[in-house]
Protein backbone atom coordinates (compact mmCIF):
# COMPACT_ATOMS: atom_id res chain seq x y z
CA UNK A 1 0.00 0.00 0.00
CA UNK A 2 1.13 3.78 -0.79
CA UNK A 3 1.70 5.67 2.27
CA UNK A 4 4.10 8.25 3.01
CA UNK A 5 6.60 5.80 4.93
CA UNK A 6 6.25 4.90 8.80
CA UNK A 7 2.46 5.76 9.63
CA UNK A 8 0.94 3.12 9.69
CA UNK A 9 4.53 0.25 10.15
CA UNK A 10 5.13 2.95 13.49
CA UNK A 11 1.71 0.83 14.68
CA UNK A 12 3.39 -2.43 14.90
CA UNK A 13 3.91 -3.25 18.30
CA UNK A 14 6.63 -4.05 20.39
CA UNK A 15 7.54 -8.11 20.26
CA UNK A 16 8.12 -10.45 23.36
CA UNK A 17 10.97 -13.06 23.84
CA UNK A 18 10.47 -14.67 20.66
CA UNK A 19 11.61 -13.43 17.11
CA UNK A 20 8.98 -11.74 14.83
CA UNK A 21 9.66 -14.64 12.32
CA UNK A 22 8.82 -17.53 15.18
CA UNK A 23 5.16 -16.89 15.63
CA UNK A 24 2.43 -17.12 12.58
CA UNK A 25 -0.48 -15.68 15.26
CA UNK A 26 2.12 -12.89 15.73
CA UNK A 27 2.64 -11.94 12.04
CA UNK A 28 -1.33 -12.35 11.84
CA UNK A 29 -2.01 -9.49 14.71
CA UNK A 30 0.50 -7.09 13.29
CA UNK A 31 -1.73 -7.64 9.58
CA UNK A 32 -5.10 -6.70 11.70
CA UNK A 33 -3.63 -3.69 13.12
CA UNK A 34 -2.25 -2.25 9.95
CA UNK A 35 -4.93 -2.98 8.00
CA UNK A 36 -6.69 -0.68 10.57
CA UNK A 37 -4.35 2.46 9.90
CA UNK A 38 -4.43 4.71 7.03
CA UNK A 39 -5.35 3.96 3.79
CA UNK A 40 -4.03 4.78 0.48
CA UNK A 41 -6.70 6.68 -0.19
CA UNK A 42 -6.09 8.95 3.48
CA UNK A 43 -2.99 10.02 2.39
CA UNK A 44 -3.57 11.38 -1.49
CA UNK A 45 -7.42 11.91 -1.97
CA UNK A 46 -8.33 15.96 -2.19
CA UNK A 47 -12.14 16.95 -1.21
CA UNK A 48 -11.36 18.64 -4.21
CA UNK A 49 -11.15 15.83 -6.48
CA UNK A 50 -13.31 12.41 -5.94
CA UNK A 51 -12.19 9.47 -7.01
CA UNK A 52 -14.74 9.30 -9.59
CA UNK A 53 -12.70 12.06 -11.34
CA UNK A 54 -9.12 10.11 -11.31
CA UNK A 55 -10.62 8.05 -14.53
CA UNK A 56 -11.37 11.42 -15.90
CA UNK A 57 -7.68 12.61 -15.98
CA UNK A 58 -6.59 13.42 -19.52
CA UNK A 59 -2.97 14.33 -18.95
CA UNK A 60 0.09 12.35 -20.12
CA UNK A 61 1.15 9.77 -17.18
CA UNK A 62 4.71 9.02 -18.73
CA UNK A 63 7.51 11.22 -19.82
CA UNK A 64 8.98 9.80 -23.16
CA UNK A 65 12.45 9.92 -24.07
CA UNK A 66 14.36 13.46 -25.00
CA UNK A 67 10.75 14.68 -23.56
CA UNK A 68 11.91 17.86 -21.30
CA UNK A 69 8.73 19.35 -20.46
CA UNK A 70 7.30 18.55 -16.69
CA UNK A 71 4.19 16.15 -16.70
CA UNK A 72 0.66 17.51 -14.97
CA UNK A 73 -0.07 16.68 -11.35
CA UNK A 74 -2.61 14.12 -11.54
CA UNK A 75 -5.89 14.31 -9.37
CA UNK A 76 -5.08 11.55 -6.78
CA UNK A 77 -1.94 13.59 -5.73
CA UNK A 78 -3.42 16.76 -5.36
CA UNK A 79 -2.85 17.51 -2.02
CA UNK A 80 -1.34 19.24 0.76
CA UNK A 81 1.86 18.85 2.17
CA UNK A 82 2.49 19.77 6.09
CA UNK A 83 5.77 21.66 6.28
CA UNK A 84 7.71 22.58 9.76
CA UNK A 85 11.26 23.15 11.07
CA UNK A 86 11.17 20.16 12.84
CA UNK A 87 12.61 18.02 9.69
CA UNK A 88 15.96 20.18 9.69
CA UNK A 89 16.47 19.94 13.22
CA UNK A 90 16.94 16.37 12.88
CA UNK A 91 18.92 16.08 9.97
CA UNK A 92 21.28 18.45 11.68
CA UNK A 93 22.21 15.81 13.80
CA UNK A 94 23.67 13.79 11.01
CA UNK A 95 26.26 15.68 11.15
CA UNK A 96 27.68 14.90 14.87
CA UNK A 97 30.63 12.21 15.04
CA UNK A 98 28.25 9.33 15.63
CA UNK A 99 25.74 11.07 12.77
CA UNK A 100 23.45 11.55 15.87
CA UNK A 101 22.54 7.70 16.81
CA UNK A 102 23.20 7.87 20.82
CA UNK A 103 20.19 11.32 20.60
CA UNK A 104 18.19 9.36 18.18
CA UNK A 105 18.09 6.09 20.14
CA UNK A 106 17.14 8.14 23.09
CA UNK A 107 14.30 9.61 20.68
CA UNK A 108 13.13 6.06 19.51
CA UNK A 109 12.48 5.53 22.82
CA UNK A 110 9.90 7.79 22.48
CA UNK A 111 8.68 7.49 18.85
CA UNK A 112 9.94 4.34 18.02
CA UNK A 113 11.46 5.29 14.35
CA UNK A 114 14.98 5.52 13.30
CA UNK A 115 16.95 6.75 9.58
CA UNK A 116 20.10 5.09 8.57
CA UNK A 117 24.15 6.07 9.29
CA UNK A 118 25.72 5.30 6.02
CA UNK A 119 26.11 2.10 6.93
CA UNK A 120 28.17 2.48 9.89
CA UNK A 121 27.64 -0.83 11.72
CA UNK A 122 28.16 0.50 15.17
CA UNK A 123 25.61 3.05 14.83
CA UNK A 124 23.23 0.55 13.23
CA UNK A 125 23.74 -1.64 16.65
CA UNK A 126 22.64 1.06 18.82
CA UNK A 127 20.09 2.08 17.27
CA UNK A 128 18.68 -1.89 16.27
CA UNK A 129 19.33 -2.31 20.48
CA UNK A 130 17.51 1.18 21.51
CA UNK A 131 13.90 -0.70 22.08
CA UNK A 132 12.43 1.07 18.75
CA UNK A 133 9.51 -1.67 17.30
CA UNK A 134 10.73 -0.95 13.43
CA UNK A 135 14.09 -0.34 12.12
CA UNK A 136 13.14 1.50 8.61
CA UNK A 137 15.99 2.20 6.37
CA UNK A 138 14.92 3.32 3.12
CA UNK A 139 16.39 1.49 -0.62
CA UNK A 140 14.70 4.49 -2.64
CA UNK A 141 15.22 2.97 -6.25
CA UNK A 142 16.32 0.16 -8.10
CA UNK A 143 19.86 -0.67 -8.62
CA UNK A 144 20.78 0.56 -12.08
CA UNK A 145 19.23 4.21 -10.93
CA UNK A 146 21.03 4.46 -7.40
CA UNK A 147 23.48 6.42 -8.77
CA UNK A 148 21.65 8.49 -10.13
CA UNK A 149 19.50 9.19 -7.61
CA UNK A 150 20.45 8.51 -4.35
CA UNK A 151 23.55 10.84 -2.41
CA UNK A 152 27.19 9.45 -3.88
CA UNK A 153 27.31 7.80 -0.19
CA UNK A 154 24.30 5.86 -0.18
CA UNK A 155 24.80 1.99 -1.72
CA UNK A 156 21.88 -0.35 -2.64
CA UNK A 157 24.18 -2.97 -1.55
CA UNK A 158 24.84 -1.27 1.58
CA UNK A 159 21.18 -0.36 2.72
CA UNK A 160 20.76 -4.36 2.00
CA UNK A 161 23.44 -5.09 4.34
CA UNK A 162 22.19 -2.31 6.95
CA UNK A 163 18.71 -3.78 7.43
CA UNK A 164 20.43 -7.43 7.09
CA UNK A 165 22.44 -6.75 9.85
CA UNK A 166 19.94 -4.88 11.79
CA UNK A 167 18.11 -7.83 12.13
CA UNK A 168 21.07 -10.00 13.02
CA UNK A 169 21.70 -7.59 16.23
CA UNK A 170 18.17 -7.91 17.07
CA UNK A 171 16.34 -10.42 16.05
CA UNK A 172 12.82 -9.22 17.34
CA UNK A 173 12.90 -6.24 15.39
CA UNK A 174 10.64 -5.80 12.28
CA UNK A 175 12.86 -4.32 9.58
CA UNK A 176 11.16 -1.59 6.75
CA UNK A 177 12.10 0.00 3.95
CA UNK A 178 10.68 2.31 0.75
CA UNK A 179 11.06 2.52 -2.53
CA UNK A 180 10.17 5.63 -4.78
CA UNK A 181 8.17 4.63 -8.31
CA UNK A 182 8.05 7.42 -11.29
CA UNK A 183 11.74 7.52 -11.66
CA UNK A 184 12.42 5.64 -14.83
CA UNK A 185 12.26 2.08 -13.46
CA UNK A 186 10.62 -0.91 -14.98
CA UNK A 187 8.94 -3.36 -13.38
CA UNK A 188 11.41 -6.37 -13.63
CA UNK A 189 13.74 -3.64 -11.71
CA UNK A 190 11.01 -3.48 -9.03
CA UNK A 191 10.35 -6.70 -8.52
CA UNK A 192 13.91 -7.28 -8.25
CA UNK A 193 14.45 -5.11 -5.17
CA UNK A 194 11.38 -6.62 -3.64
CA UNK A 195 13.33 -9.51 -3.95
CA UNK A 196 16.91 -8.50 -2.72
CA UNK A 197 15.29 -6.90 -0.02
CA UNK A 198 13.12 -10.21 1.41
CA UNK A 199 16.81 -11.76 0.87
CA UNK A 200 17.51 -9.40 3.62
CA UNK A 201 14.87 -10.44 5.35
CA UNK A 202 12.70 -7.28 5.23
CA UNK A 203 9.43 -7.71 6.41
CA UNK A 204 8.03 -4.36 5.65
CA UNK A 205 7.68 -1.96 2.41
CA UNK A 206 6.30 0.71 1.33
CA UNK A 207 6.00 2.18 -2.22
CA UNK A 208 5.79 5.83 -2.94
CA UNK A 209 5.53 8.22 -6.06
CA UNK A 210 8.61 10.07 -6.83
CA UNK A 211 7.59 14.01 -6.37
CA UNK A 212 10.55 16.46 -7.53
CA UNK A 213 11.01 18.95 -4.85
CA UNK A 214 12.63 22.18 -6.73
CA UNK A 215 13.66 22.61 -10.23
CA UNK A 216 17.21 21.18 -9.63
CA UNK A 217 15.94 17.77 -8.75
CA UNK A 218 15.58 14.47 -11.15
CA UNK A 219 11.93 15.24 -12.92
CA UNK A 220 9.63 13.16 -12.72
CA UNK A 221 9.46 10.00 -15.41
CA UNK A 222 5.99 8.60 -14.42
CA UNK A 223 3.01 9.21 -12.66
CA UNK A 224 1.97 6.27 -11.29
CA UNK A 225 -1.59 4.78 -10.83
CA UNK A 226 -3.40 3.60 -7.90
CA UNK A 227 -4.08 0.79 -9.80
CA UNK A 228 -0.26 0.32 -10.39
CA UNK A 229 0.16 0.35 -6.93
CA UNK A 230 -2.80 -2.24 -6.13
CA UNK A 231 -0.84 -4.53 -8.13
CA UNK A 232 2.43 -3.87 -6.35
CA UNK A 233 0.51 -4.47 -2.91
CA UNK A 234 -0.49 -7.98 -3.86
CA UNK A 235 3.41 -8.93 -4.99
CA UNK A 236 4.58 -8.05 -1.83
CA UNK A 237 1.65 -10.22 -0.25
CA UNK A 238 2.91 -12.86 -2.88
CA UNK A 239 6.40 -12.23 -2.00
CA UNK A 240 6.16 -12.84 1.68
CA UNK A 241 6.06 -8.95 3.11
CA UNK A 242 3.98 -8.66 6.65
CA UNK A 243 3.00 -5.02 5.06
CA UNK A 244 3.16 -3.83 1.20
Amino acid sequence: MFTHTMASCALVQQYSSKPATASANKIEEIRERLAKGPSFQDFVQNPENTKEEWAEFDGKLKREKGENERLRLPPWLKTTIPMGKNYAKIKAQLHLPDGGSKHIAETVREIKSVPDFRGDLSCVETIANSNLDVYAHNIETVEKLTPFVRDRRAHYRQTLKVLKEAKRFNPKLITKSSIMLGLGETDAEIEQTMRDLREAEVECLTLGQYMQPTKKHLKVIEYVTPKKFKYWENKGNELGFIYS
